[in-house]
């Protein structure tokens, strides 16, 4: 399973994983960082990167801009 498979699987309320990736259906994590959730019926990432002024990693970057092609809202932290 890729990285985008498990984004795909969060804006479709699924369970999925991979090694630093991770959702519940409602949830979305980067290592233990919830960088994405279900407000109601929108998905909301919340924007740690550099750009968002919350920069964790490289990989937490590229986790968040995948979150953010499937999420209706962007959120700074």
């Amino acid at each position: 399973m890729k990285n985008s498979d498990v984004v795909y699987a969060w804006a479709n309320n699924r369970i999925a994983n991979t090694q630093n990736l991770r959702t519940d259906g409602s949830n979305l994590y980067s290592y233990a960082l919830k960088i994405g959730y279900t407000d109601g019926h929108k998905k909301v990432a919340i924007d740690h990167t550099s750009g968002g002024g919350s920069f964790y990693s490289s990989t937490t970057s590229r986790h968040v801009s995948l979150a953010k092609q499937k999420s209706d809202v962007v959120e700074k932290p």
